[in-house]
């Protein structure tokens, strides 16, 4: 059987598809998650220093005033 199969040929072919699937593999995807209810225990979150958290969830009453309500942007 080995006499069939040269182990040059094969080697070298070997080495492309290698260099193949390095150059032309899946690409990461980065998926944002932001903390809900249901998912903020579950989830361990990275921030961009690099260090690990979670978040707590409290619940909390509305206040009367709704001018002291702080609409906070997504970061």
């Amino acid at each position: 059987m080995f006499e069939y199969i040269s182990f040059r040929v094969f080697f070298i072919s070997f080495l492309l598809g290698l260099f193949f699937l390095y150059i032309l593999g899946t690409q990461n995807k980065i998926v944002y998650v932001y903390p809900t209810l249901t998912n903020s225990t579950n989830i361990l979150f990275k921030d961009k220093a690099g260090q690990y958290f979670r978040f707590k969830s409290k619940e909390v009453e509305c206040p009367d005033d709704l001018s002291t309500i702080k609409q906070i942007p997504i970061q």
